[in-house]
């Protein structure tokens, strides 16, 4: 849960509400199709506080935000076609760089 507080003052309130409700799928999925804020939570650890600590160290200013194995990133919703050309330059540029791909026996 990454809540955006300066675009939704009560994200932080509902992400904390959703992680802690004893089915946080169904939270989750109430609050992201309905608009069902999880009432009569009782308060608990969350990880809303180290994921949002851990986005700015790495420069995450928003969702969604993909980062790779090989630390490139794509910040913003894109298309299947961009997700894929995305993921496949990954593939190209890790084949490149695999060593002893050319070599011979």
């Amino acid at each position: 849960l990454f809540p955006l507080e300066g675009l939704h003052p009560e994200a932080r309130a509902k992400a904390d509400a959703v992680w802690c409700s004893q089915d946080r799928a169904k939270a989750w999925e109430g609050l992201m199709m309905q608009g069902i804020v999880p009432t009569g939570v009782q308060k608990c650890e969350t990880p809303v506080s180290r994921n949002i600590a851990l986005a700015e160290k790495l420069g995450i200013t928003g969702t969604p935000t993909l980062i790779s194995g090989d630390g490139r990133k794509m910040a913003g919703a894109r298309s299947a076609d961009q997700l894929s050309s995305w993921l496949n330059a990954g593939l190209d540029t890790k084949a490149a760089q695999a060593p002893g791909q050319n070599a011979t026996k």
